[in-house]
């Protein structure tokens, strides 16, 4: 578990065979959240490549009650030496495929 100020919580671990994602493995998850109005990315981040860093802007979906938005990372794969992800200056490693976790999208650059 992050131990970081910026309200991450690490919501338990997902069972699922995340070698075959696709839209139906997608809609369960979306399923098990009880999402509605909701948009569904699959990030994959190859070896050697890096993301800049970004602040999410989500108050298109919800602009009367931005709080009621919520941002939810699923690793799919274990983690390994090398793969890491900064939320503001906090460094976040040693995931397992599964583990879900949420943040403030509001306060975090990541």
């Amino acid at each position: 578990m992050l131990n970081i100020s910026i309200n991450i919580t690490k919501l338990g671990k997902l069972i699922g065979d995340w070698s075959k994602v696709d839209d139906t493995l997608l809609q369960q998850v979306n399923n098990l959240f009880k999402l509605k109005d909701c948009d569904i990315n699959l990030d994959i981040q190859k070896p050697n490549n890096v993301a800049i860093l970004t602040t999410d802007n989500l108050t298109h979906y919800c602009p009367e009650n931005t709080f009621t938005i919520k941002r939810i990372r699923v690793h799919l794969t274990d983690w390994k030496p090398g793969h890491f992800y900064c939320y503001n200056d906090e460094i976040h490693s040693g995931w397992s495929a599964g583990d879900v976790y949420t943040y403030d999208w509001q306060k975090t650059i990541c």
